[in-house]
């Protein structure tokens, strides 16, 4: 009934292309930022539960709590992802161009859930670590411009291996609906 009202609504008012695309930008934007809002908030009560409580709890480890925890997460991220959202293992871009090039774009909800909450484990209990924290600990990270951080095409291609030979892939446009076609 709420989409009819929201189409009888739009058929109506007849909005240009440009209030169309604007209204859009600024409820993603808005999601998005959202978004990681809660996802911050999320790792941040994690970390409290794992580092805080936890230290309460387990106080008598010493130390070895900073060994516990992200075990313990790591444990409760990988059944997350098995159990409710097999497609959400790996980076994640192979799984969204998948996505786009057989479902149409769309990622089932129970997908993004599970892969942000097991993120947030990861993250909030230490199984994944911050480079300020490994630093803090004693780490040697090397600087944002050297080159291990560098993206190799061994690795793109690694990502693209699942979707077949180079010359099958066809590349993803977004384009406006009322465009025509380049011939070819």
């Amino acid at each position: 009934m709420i989409k009819f009202r929201f189409s009888s609504l739009l058929d109506r008012l007849q909005p240009s292309e440009t209030a169309v695309l604007l209204v859009t930008a600024v409820t993603v934007g808005a999601g998005t930022g959202l978004g990681a809002v809660f996802f911050i908030q999320l790792i941040a009560f994690i970390q409290s539960l794992f580092f805080q409580s936890g230290a309460i709890l387990l106080g008598f480890m010493g130390r070895g709590l900073f060994i516990l925890a992200p075990l313990i997460g790591g444990l409760l991220a990988g059944p997350i992802i098995h159990y409710f959202a097999q497609e959400a293992k790996g980076h994640g871009v192979p799984e969204v161009m998948q996505a786009i090039a057989l479902r149409g774009g769309r990622i089932r909800p129970r997908v993004v859930v599970a892969k942000v909450v097991a993120s947030a484990l990861c993250i909030g209990s230490g199984a994944v670590r911050y480079r300020h924290t490994l630093e803090r600990l004693g780490a040697r990270v090397p600087p944002d411009d050297d080159d291990l951080h560098v993206p190799h095409a061994r690795l793109h291609a690694s990502l693209a291996q699942e979707f077949g030979p180079v010359d099958a892939i066809q590349p993803v446009y977004v384009r406006s609906p009322d465009a025509k076609p380049m011939p070819s």
